[in-house]
């Protein structure tokens, strides 16, 4: 009848819980209080729950009643795990990855890794993709470019020895394909030294090439009597 506190009276009480210091397991604080019955005083717990089975998140909420990754009083809309306030993905399951990039499925801008983009926006990431453009159409030829972009089907698209942007399998002249081949010897007419095979040179530089030469030596162009013989080889 004269005990103050469970445990040596000699220590003392200084809470006043009545626990002795020497048994007090939280010193400041009323034992007796445990609202979440873990056995650890409400004054010295630090989680909401078991405080012997942690709290990873550090939520305040221990992991026997954690209902998700991060801070519970945020929620977990989608019911993935994930709180919300920790949440890569709302409205999506963030442990569906399934190209493994770290960005779940219902947020992937691309199969592969989004860092690297998807450049061509088929749905395939820079990292993963086999041609520019559409990867589901294919890359018959192999050059790099998929069937849905391909310039010229077959060849090789980076192939443009004479630099006018059509590849060299579709080519239809040396130099620009849109001055056209007037002559039909292969040289376009931006290149075109004369009228008829460059190959075969211009001796004069009438600019008739020697295949077409009327009047080799000289000028086809001279003709002053108008009968359609070049001065240089006119009889009369």
């Amino acid at each position: 009848d004269l005990d103050q506190c469970v445990g040596d009276d000699a220590t003392g009480d200084t809470d006043g819980d009545g626990v002795c210091n020497d048994q007090d397991a939280c010193e400041g604080h009323d034992d007796s209080l445990d609202a979440d019955g873990d056995g650890v005083p409400d004054g010295c717990d630090q989680c909401v729950g078991d405080d012997a089975s942690g709290d990873t998140d550090g939520d305040g909420v221990c992991n026997d009643l954690d209902q998700c990754l991060g801070d519970d009083a945020t929620g977990d809309t989608d019911g993935d795990g994930v709180c919300n306030d920790l949440d890569a993905c709302e409205g999506h399951d963030d442990s569906l990855d399934a190209d493994g990039d770290g960005v779940p499925d219902g947020c992937d801008q691309c199969v592969g890794d989004d860092a690297t983009g998807d450049t061509d926006s088929d749905g395939v990431c820079d990292d993963l993709d086999q041609c520019v453009g559409d990867d589901a159409t294919g890359d018959t030829d192999g050059d790099g470019v998929c069937n849905d972009l391909d310039a010229c089907e077959g060849h090789d698209d980076s192939l443009d020895a004479d630099g006018d942007g059509v590849p060299d399998g579709c080519d239809q002249c040396v130099g620009d394909d849109a001055t056209g081949d007037t002559d039909g010897d292969g040289v376009c007419d931006d290149l075109d030294q004369c009228v008829g095979d460059d190959a075969t040179g211009d001796t004069d530089g009438d600019g008739v090439c020697n295949d077409q030469d009327a009047c080799e030596g000289h000028d086809d162009s001279l003709d002053a009597d108008g009968d359609g013989v070049p001065d240089g080889c006119d009889q009369c």
